[in-house]
C-alpha cells in the first residue's frame, strides 16, 4: 500500500466523517460549559477547571482541522507545466483565517488566563481565621488578634494587609484546610 493510499484512508475518513465529528465535539463543548456552569454555582472550581480545559482542546483540534484539511484539484487541460493533481485547502481563505486565528488566539488566551490566576499578590496577605472559645462574644478574641496585627504593621501598609477568613479551621479539620484556604485567596500566612 503506498502512502497516498494510507493518507487518502485517513483523509477519506475526515472527509466522510468530518461533519459529524464536529457536531458531536460541538455538542460536547456546550454541554461541558453547562456543566461548569452548574459546578460553578455549586463552588467547585477544580472541576470547572477541568472541563474548561477539555473544551478548550477540543475547540483547538477543531480549529486546527479547519485550517489544515485539502482536497484534490484534478489538473487543468489547458496548462500542461501543472502536475496531474494538486492538493489545495478544502475551505473558503475566510474560514482558514478565522481557524488560524482560532489557533493562534486559544494558547494566547490560555496563557494569560493561566498567569493572571496564578500570579501572586503585590503585597504580604495574612489571612486570620476564627478563633473559637467559650463567650467569644465576650472576649473577642479574633477581632482582638486582627486590631493588634494591623496596628503592628500600619507604617508597612501598602506591603502588608491583614484579612478576615470569617470562618473556624478547626484542629479536626487540620492544617490542610487552612492551606487550601489561604490558597484561594493567595493568602502568604494563614493564621
Amino acid at each position: 500500500m503506498s502512502t497516498d493510499e494510507s493518507n487518502e484512508g485517513i483523509i477519506g475518513f475526515l472527509n466522510k466523517w468530518g461533519v459529524l465529528i464536529g457536531l458531536i465535539s460541538g455538542t460536547v463543548a456546550v454541554l461541558t460549559q453547562i456543566g461548569n456552569f452548574i459546578q460553578m454555582v455549586r463552588g467547585d472550581s477544580t472541576l470547572v477547571r477541568t472541563f474548561t480545559i477539555i473544551g478548550i482542546l477540543i475547540l483547538w483540534i477543531v480549529f486546527f482541522y479547519l485550517y489544515i484539511r485539502k482536497r484534490k484539484k484534478c489538473k487543468n487541460m489547458f496548462e500542461e507545466n501543472e502536475p496531474k493533481e494538486t492538493r489545495v485547502p478544502f475551505y473558503s481563505p475566510k474560514v482558514r483565517n478565522l481557524a488560524l486565528i482560532g489557533l493562534i488566539a486559544i494558547p494566547t488566551g490560555s496563557s494569560v488566563w493561566t498567569y493572571i490566576e496564578y500570579r501572586p499578590l503585590s503585597y504580604f496577605l495574612v489571612l486570620v481565621a476564627n478563633f473559637d472559645g467559650p463567650e467569644n462574644e465576650k472576649y473577642r478574641i479574633t477581632e482582638d488578634i486582627i486590631f493588634k496585627l494591623r496596628g503592628a504593621t500600619e507604617k508597612y501598609r501598602r506591603e502588608v494587609k491583614i484579612e478576615s477568613l470569617n470562618e473556624s479551621v478547626t484542629v479536626l479539620q487540620g492544617s490542610e484546610i487552612a492551606k487550601q484556604k489561604g490558597k484561594e485567596h493567595k493568602a502568604s500566612m494563614v493564621l
